[in-house]
């Protein structure tokens, strides 16, 4: 007797609940999408950076000016002409505080804290700027050898990398070249308040009363 044969695509026959409990599903049963285009559920649009900056430098680019004196192994290029008499509180490597500038009338009541210095631009190697602070005359009118020589040599240095380096036994600065100059930097604009503005900004005192002055004589300033 032949036998029957069922039809392929027949519908499966549901499994009854055991106990109340309800049936796992058949994967017969189961619709399973495709995954979804990117392109169809993002805007991609959305995701592009704009090639525009987010911020634009108004400082040109200088990120910060120290305010010290050349060391002997660097090479550096001094500005030819920018120059500026101004008062300072002169840094202190002991107590790790930097040079303060001082409004003029204020520094002058202050005069054995304060010093007169000449300021002078440079650039480093390392193609950041500073300003060399030359003390001129003190209390007694005086201007040191050493800052006498410094100034001397700054202008025998004009438009070449050079170090200079101090003789301890002269109290004075020799001048070195570099062999094989490089070219001159170039200088942000602004001229040199630029450069003591930014080399100062957080580092100003216009009030006799400062508290630097107190910190600096142990005592209150009145």
């Amino acid at each position: 007797m032949p036998v029957k044969k069922l039809a392929q695509d027949s519908a499966p026959v549901p499994q009854m609940p055991v106990n109340g409990a309800v049936p796992e599903p058949s994967l017969d049963t189961l619709s399973i999408s495709p995954p979804p285009s990117v392109t169809d559920d993002f805007d991609l649009d959305g995701f592009r950076a704009s090639p525009t900056p987010l911020v634009v430098p108004v400082d040109g680019g200088v990120a910060a000016v120290r305010v010290r004196k050349p060391r002997g192994t660097d090479y550096v290029f001094v500005h030819p002409e920018w120059r500026e008499f101004i008062w300072i509180i002169p840094e202190d490597f002991r107590r790790k505080r930097e040079a303060h500038i001082v409004l003029c009338k204020i520094a002058e009541a202050h005069s054995d804290i304060c010093r007169k210095v000449l300021v002078v631009p440079y650039c480093g190697d390392d193609n950041n700027y500073y300003l060399w602070p030359i003390p001129q005359e003190d209390a007694t009118g005086r201007i040191n050898d050493y800052n006498k020589s410094a100034m001397q040599q700054i202008a025998r240095s004009i438009g070449r990398w050079s170090q200079f380096v101090a003789d301890l036994g002269n109290q004075s600065y020799r001048l070195f070249e570099m062999v094989e100059q490089r070219d001159a930097p170039s200088w942000p604009t602004g001229g040199i308040w630029f450069l003591i503005r930014k080399a100062f900004e957080d580092r100003i005192i216009a009030t006799k009363d400062h508290v630097l002055f107190s910190q600096i004589r142990g005592r209150k300033v009145g």
